[in-house]
C-alpha cells in the first residue's frame, strides 16, 4: 500500500464504536492532508466519520476521546488496533499537545469538516492546546472541545485526602485562570470548565471525602475562585445522593461552576468591597443574574440549564428574590440545589465584613429560608448530608 494512503482495517469495526470512530477519524485527517475537499476518499471518510458521531450521539451528549501517553483511549477503553494511519493522528494531537478531544451532540457536518481541515493543517503555528482552542473558536469550532486530562485515572475509584486535596487545588488554578482571563475579555474557555466538573463528579463518588477538604480552606482569600468551586461540589453531591446520572451530574456541576460568572462585569469596586453594600451599590450587584445569562447564551454547547441557574439562582422558590419574573416561572432542580449551595458556602466562608460560621450556626440560619428561598424537602437532604460530613470529619480528628 502507497504510504500516503490511509491504512484501513482489513475488519472493521463496528460502526458507531469508539474503535472505529477514532479510526475514522484518523483516516479523515490523514486523507485530508493529501487529497483536495472534493476528492472521493476524502468525503468518504469524512461521511464515516460523521456517521460513527451520530451513532455515539445517541447515547451520549459528550463523545469523548483521550490521549494517554501514546495511546488513544474512547469509551474509557484503549484502541485495541493502532495502524500507521492512526500513529498519524496520535502524533497530530501530540504536536498540539492535546489529550483529549470532546464532541459535543448538535455538531453540524460544516464544522466537522473545518476541525478535520484544522488538524490536517502544520502544527507549528500554535504554540499548544490553548492556543489550538483559541483557535478552534476563531474558526467558528463551538462544539469541538480540546484540553488536557488531568482527573483521576477512571481506575482509582476513591482517591486518597491527599489526591483529593491536590485536585481540589489543581481546580481552583484552573478557575482562577478562566475568571482572571474572562475580565480581560478572553472568552470563556468552556472546555477547561467541563474537565474541572468531570474531575469533581469523577472523584466524588459515594464517599464524601472531597467535601472535607472545604472547611479548611473557608479562610482563603479569594473567594471569587473558591466560591465557584465549592458551589459546584455542593451541587454535584446533593445530585449524587438524588440518584442523578453521571451526565446530568456533569450538567448540573457546570451550571453551579457558572453560577455567578455574570459578576465578572460588575464593577471591582462593588465586586470587592471589604464592607457591606449600600443600597445604590446593592441595585448594581443585583444585574448580575441577567448578565450572567447573556454571556452564557452566547456560548454554544452548554447545557440549557446553566443559563436557567445564572439566571434564577437568586430567586427563591417563593419568588422573593431577583430578576423579577412572572408567577408563572418554574425553577428547575439544579437552580434548587444551586442556590443552597451558593448560601451554605457564602455563610460558610471568612468575609471582611463577618467571621466565617459554624456548620450548625450556618444551618440555623439557612433554616429561616425554608419555604422562601430553599425547597423544604431538597433542604432536608441536604441538611442531613452536611451533618453527616461534619460528624465523618470529628471521627477522622478523634482518630475514630
Amino acid at each position: 500500500m502507497d504510504e500516503g494512503t490511509p491504512a484501513v482495517p482489513e475488519t472493521p469495526s463496528k460502526p458507531g464504536s469508539f474503535e472505529q470512530l477514532i479510526q475514522d477519524l484518523a483516516a479523515a485527517v490523514k486523507c485530508r492532508r493529501i487529497y483536495p475537499p472534493t476528492h472521493g476518499m476524502v468525503q468518504r471518510t469524512f461521511r464515516r466519520l460523521y456517521e460513527d458521531l451520530r451513532l455515539l450521539f445517541v447515547d451520549q451528549e459528550i463523545v469523548r476521546i483521550g490521549l494517554v501517553g501514546d495511546d488513544l483511549v474512547g469509551g474509557e477503553q484503549p484502541l485495541s488496533r493502532v495502524n500507521l494511519t492512526v500513529q498519524h493522528l496520535i502524533r497530530t494531537l501530540q504536536e498540539r499537545e492535546i489529550e483529549k478531544l470532546s464532541f459535543h451532540r448538535g455538531l453540524q457536518e460544516e464544522e466537522l469538516a473545518r476541525f478535520v481541515e484544522f488538524l490536517s493543517k502544520p502544527s507549528g503555528f500554535l504554540g499548544g492546546w490553548r492556543e489550538t482552542e483559541e483557535h478552534l473558536q476563531l474558526l467558528g469550532i463551538q462544539r469541538i472541545t480540546v484540553g488536557k486530562i488531568w482527573i483521576q485515572p477512571a481506575e482509582e475509584q476513591v482517591a486518597a485526602p491527599a489526591e483529593l486535596g491536590e485536585i481540589y487545588r489543581g481546580s481552583l488554578r484552573v478557575i482562577r485562570e478562566i475568571i482572571e482571563g474572562y475580565r480581560a475579555g478572553n472568552r470563556l474557555p468552556i472546555s477547561l470548565a467541563r474537565d474541572i466538573v468531570h474531575s469533581i463528579v469523577r472523584s466524588i463518588h459515594d464517599d464524601p471525602a472531597l467535601l472535607l477538604s472545604l472547611s479548611a480552606l473557608k479562610g482563603h482569600d479569594d473567594y471569587t475562585f473558591t466560591h465557584a468551586l465549592n458551589v459546584s461540589i455542593l451541587t454535584v453531591a446533593q445530585a449524587k445522593v438524588l440518584g442523578l446520572k453521571e451526565r446530568d451530574l456533569d450538567a448540573f456541576g457546570l451550571s453551579a461552576l457558572l453560577h455567578d460568572i455574570g459578576k465578572q462585569q460588575i464593577p471591582l469596586e462593588i465586586l470587592g468591597k471589604p464592607s457591606r453594600l449600600t443600597d445604590e451599590e446593592f441595585e448594581i450587584m443585583k444585574r448580575h443574574p441577567v448578565i450572567g445569562a447573556e454571556t452564557l447564551r452566547k456560548i454554544s454547547g452548554l447545557p440549557e440549564i446553566a443559563l436557567n441557574v445564572a439566571f434564577e439562582h437568586h430567586l427563591g422558590v417563593a419568588f422573593r428574590g431577583y430578576p423579577r419574573v412572572g408567577r408563572k416561572w418554574k425553577l428547575n432542580l439544579c437552580t434548587l440545589l444551586t442556590t443552597i449551595a451558593d448560601s451554605y458556602d457564602a455563610l460558610r466562608t471568612n468575609r471582611p465584613y463577618r467571621p466565617d460560621l459554624s456548620v450548625d450556626q450556618t444551618l440555623e440560619i439557612m433554616r429561616q429560608g425554608v419555604g422562601t428561598l430553599y425547597d423544604p424537602r431538597l433542604f432536608e437532604l441536604f441538611e442531613r448530608v452536611v451533618r453527616a460530613m461534619a460528624e465523618n470529619e470529628k471521627q477522622q480528628v478523634s482518630g475514630g
